[in-house]
C-alpha cells in the first residue's frame, strides 16, 4: 500500500511538473541532438546577419502560435538546431506498431529538455496505449478507432494476424519497461488485484467443490453399507 502511494505521489508531482512545461523553450544544452557535431554551428552566429534575423523571426511565430499537441526546444548556442515533441495518438497498423517501440525506447532514454514531458506523457496515457495494444491483440480493436472508454469505432478496417501477434509481444515488453521505470500505471495494478482475488475465490471455490464431493461420496458410501447391512437382516 506504501509503496502504491509513493507511486500516486510521483504522478501528482509529474502532474505538476508538466503544468509548467512551455510548449516553446530556449535551451542551453544539446549534446544528445544528432546534428550538434555538424560543422555548421559556426555558421549563424553573426547576429547581424540576415539569417540570424530570420530565425530569430521563426521563433517568435513558434513561440507565439504552436498548438497544445507540440513541444518546440530551440538552442542558445545552436540557433540552426531545434528539437520538437509532438503528441499525437492516430496511427495506422505500421505506425502504431513502429511507435510503441519507439516508446520504449523513449522512456528508457528521453531526449534532453523533455524528461519531464517524457515522464508525464507515459504516466497519463500507459494505460490507453497498453489497453489499446491488448484490444489489437486479442483482435478486438481496429487500428485508429481505439478510444480511451475501451470503446471502438464501428468503421471497421481489419488487420492482420501477423500485426494481432506482434501487438500481444509489444504488449509484454511495453508493460514491462513501464514497471522498470516505475511509471504508475493503475488499471494494471487494478487488474492484478482483481486477478488475484478471483485466483482465491477459484481456489476456494475449487476447495468447497471437493469436500463437498467427499461428502457425497461420504453419504452414498453410508448408504451403501446401511442397504447391504439391511439385506443381510432380511437374509
Amino acid at each position: 500500500m506504501a509503496n502504491l502511494k509513493g507511486k500516486k505521489r510521483k504522478a501528482t508531482a509529474a502532474a505538476a511538473a508538466v503544468v509548467q512545461f512551455q510548449r516553446f523553450d530556449i535551451v542551453t544544452d544539446d549534446s544528445d541532438h544528432h546534428y550538434a557535431n555538424n560543422n555548421e554551428k559556426h555558421f549563424f552566429t553573426n547576429q547581424k546577419g540576415s539569417i540570424f534575423k530570420k530565425i530569430m523571426e521563426e521563433w517568435k511565430i513558434l513561440e507565439n502560435h504552436l498548438p497544445e499537441s507540440i513541444y518546440v526546444r530551440v538552442y542558445e548556442g545552436r540557433i540552426d538546431l531545434l528539437r520538437a515533441a509532438i503528441v499525437w495518438m492516430d496511427y495506422n497498423e505500421d505506425v502504431f506498431l513502429l511507435s510503441c517501440k519507439t516508446v520504449m525506447y523513449t522512456i528508457s532514454n528521453p531526449p534532453k529538455n523533455f524528461e519531464v514531458l517524457v515522464s508525464y506523457h507515459y504516466r497519463a496515457r500507459g494505460e490507453t496505449i497498453l489497453d489499446a495494444l491488448k484490444a489489437y491483440g486479442d483482435g478486438l480493436g481496429i487500428v485508429g478507432t481505439y478510444q480511451r472508454d475501451g470503446h471502438c469505432s464501428s468503421c471497421r478496417v481489419e488487420v492482420s494476424k501477423k500485426f494481432e501477434d506482434e501487438a500481444k509481444k509489444v504488449y509484454c515488453d511495453l508493460e514491462k519497461v513501464l514497471r522498470e521505470k516505475g511509471i504508475y500505471v493503475a488499471k494494471i495494478e487494478k487488474r492484478e488485484r482483481e486477478e488475484e482475488r478471483q485466483s482465491k475465490e477459484e481456489k476456494i471455490e475449487v476447495k468447497k467443490k471437493g469436500q463437498r464431493r467427499v461428502k457425497k461420496e461420504e453419504i452414498l458410501s453410508t448408504g451403501s453399507k446401511a442397504k447391504l447391512v439391511k439385506k443381510k437382516k432380511v437374509k
